[in-house]
């Protein structure tokens, strides 16, 4: 397949992953409706506070798997290293933007999301990225603010084992992006 047209695949299906509603499902399931509570916002944190840590852990590795799925999906297809950004960047706004709930189900910020995609673009990296970053939203209650430090050090590693720079930079510009978005929505 030519390697536009691996783009252009990836993306769609980046867009349909991100857009299974793993917060609003676990959500319903418990009676809550997720996007009229806390944050209003159908994602990981706001399900980790308001229906409860297992269900936050579920929609953590459901929102995740949305980017790494994507990730993978863009490299089997051809799409491979920078190339597989459009294809994460296409989750997180299904994430976002789902396309089942257009008018009335809300969707995330992708955080998770990212963080999943971080995972398929490098998983030896992402593992302990991931590990501070969580560490860090749980000590200091503030989740942008610990991605922070997740997406810090997952850069630092990334430097250092020699991945893509491109891959890295967008990875970059996608995390400044979530954060920025979540600070807007509150």
């Amino acid at each position: 397949m030519p390697v536009y047209a691996a783009v252009a695949v990836s993306i769609v299906a980046g867009y349909l992953l991100g857009s299974l509603p793993w917060a609003y499902l676990a959500a319903r399931r418990k009676g809550i409706a997720i996007g009229e509570v806390d944050t209003r916002i159908a994602g990981t944190a706001n399900v980790f506070r308001q229906v409860g840590r297992r269900w936050g852990v579920l929609v953590f590795v459901g929102d995740a798997g949305k980017g790494a799925a994507a990730v993978a999906l863009a490299n089997a297809v051809g799409a491979e290293d920078a190339l597989a950004l459009p294809a994460l960047a296409a989750a997180m706004a299904g994430h976002n933007w789902p396309l089942l709930g257009l008018s009335r189900l809300p969707g995330g910020v992708g955080l998770a999301t990212l963080a999943g995609g971080c995972f398929g673009a490098a998983w030896l990296i992402a593992l302990p990225s991931m590990a501070l970053g969580v560490a860090m939203i749980f000590v200091l209650r503030n989740t942008g603010v610990g991605a922070g430090f997740g997406l810090a050090l997952y850069a630092v590693l990334g430097f250092v084992t020699g991945l893509d720079l491109l891959l890295m930079g967008g990875l970059a510009a996608l995390g400044v992006l979530v954060v920025a978005w979540a600070k807007v929505r509150r």
